[in-house]
């Protein structure tokens, strides 16, 4: 029963994940558009973030949950009620440090279209970093 809550509940972070990429693509589209064609590769590239951190783990993460060796080993390992909110909260740490790369990233090809620079846009990449390896911290710890 709850490795199909978690089977679930990644098919839902790979929805979420997807929308997210889609939507930093248009929104970088139409900025760069309005900018009079002034390109800035912080914002073309912002959603990279959602689908190589995001997407792509989880889809591992999904044929990883087929095998029958890990749904053994998963057994064992989920059969503590505690644990697996463990887990759900590593993995959300992991959502909101790809939101913060992601969100970062628009922000830099923002201050990059305009030409100017600001001191504090280092502040999304330390915390995007401190939330996404504290989120595979909290879940390698946990095993």
């Amino acid at each position: 029963m709850i490795l199909s809550s978690k089977a679930s509940f990644i098919h839902q972070r790979i929805r979420k994940n997807t929308v997210f990429a889609a939507f930093c693509a248009i929104f970088a589209a139409i900025y760069e558009h309005f900018s009079h064609q002034v390109y800035s590769p912080y914002m073309i590239c912002a959603f990279l973030f959602p689908v190589c951190l995001g997407i792509v783990p989880d889809i591992i993460r999904l044929k990883l949950c087929k095998s029958p060796k890990y749904l053994q080993k998963a057994g064992q390992i989920y059969s503590r009620h505690d644990i697996s909110h463990i887990y759900e909260i590593s993995l959300v740490m992991q959502q909101c440090g790809i939101y913060t790369f992601a969100v970062g990233s628009i922000f830099r090809g923002i201050l990059d279209i305009y030409g100017t620079t600001n001191v504090l846009s280092a502040v999304y990449w330390w915390a995007g970093a401190f939330l996404f390896i504290g989120g595979i911290g909290i879940n390698c710890v946990r095993r």
